[in-house]
């Protein structure tokens, strides 16, 4: 049988009341040496919390819901998404917090999201990759729980971290074209997704800034999946007068 409150105040020699307060952290004043007795006991009876019962008087899960937008048939291999869910792990352990990963349902559907937010009663949502539209910020504003997103363009006073696209494609372009390149092809995401367009528009200024030109025929835009990136590599790759770096 678990180990109760009850079993530790009779250990202890305490109320039940007393050992309510020191287990959760409850400001009531009790003495040190009442303290660590019941402490003590705690350990020596390997006292384990219900959690469920936590949850519901202190109205916290420690739950934090992750959702992986635009999620398709092999995304969890991707090694943005495994970089992403890692760090949320090992961040959340840290912290005794739980990670409920949201699958199994099209992640782009808000409704769905807030239903089973609500459903698993989680104390806030990190959103990775999700097409800010004003739907989405709707949706973000009537959960009323924190939000968090990830590799998405700022958006009002929502939380947000992203990765620097401007410098990245700046980057790539200035060692291509040191390296001798002067045709280089682009290959990125959807248009309709925020930081393809902003990868593309630094590439374009970036090939301009070394004056290089851009020939149409070299832009490929595709889908976040590896079908989709091999059909745009091989276009491009197939062109009669092919890019000789992408």
């Amino acid at each position: 049988m678990p180990t109760t409150v009850r079993d530790i105040a009779v250990r202890a020699k305490v109320s039940k009341t007393t050992v309510g307060y020191v287990l959760s952290g409850h400001p009531k004043k009790v003495s040190e040496e009442v303290r660590q007795r019941i402490l003590e006991a705690a350990r020596e009876m390997d006292y384990r919390p219900n959690e469920n019962a936590r949850s519901l008087a202190k109205g916290k899960s420690n739950v934090i819901g992750v959702v992986p937008f635009q999620l398709q048939r092999g995304a969890l291999m991707s090694p943005f998404i495994r970089a992403s869910l890692s760090a949320l792990y090992d961040h959340a352990e840290e912290r005794a917090r739980h990670i409920l990963l949201f699958t199994g349902y099209d992640a782009q559907d808000p409704a769905a999201v807030r239903a089973r937010s609500f459903e698993s009663r989680v104390d806030g949502l990190v959103l990775i990759a999700p097409k800010i539209g004003d739907e989405m910020l709707a949706f973000l504003a009537d959960l009323h729980i924190p939000v968090a997103l990830i590799s998405s363009p700022q958006s009002g006073s929502i939380l947000y971290c992203n990765v620097d696209n401007e410098g990245g494609i700046r980057a790539s372009v200035d060692h291509l074209a040191e390296l001798g390149h002067r045709q280089i092809g682009f290959l990125g995401g959807p248009p309709e997704d925020g930081n393809p367009e902003e990868r593309l528009q630094a590439f374009l200024t970036s090939m301009a800034a070394h004056g290089l030109s851009v020939d149409p025929e070299h832009l490929a835009r595709g889908e976040f999946n590896r079908q989709s990136g091999y059909e745009c590599a091989l276009r491009l790759l197939s062109l009669e007068e092919r890019p000789t770096a992408i």
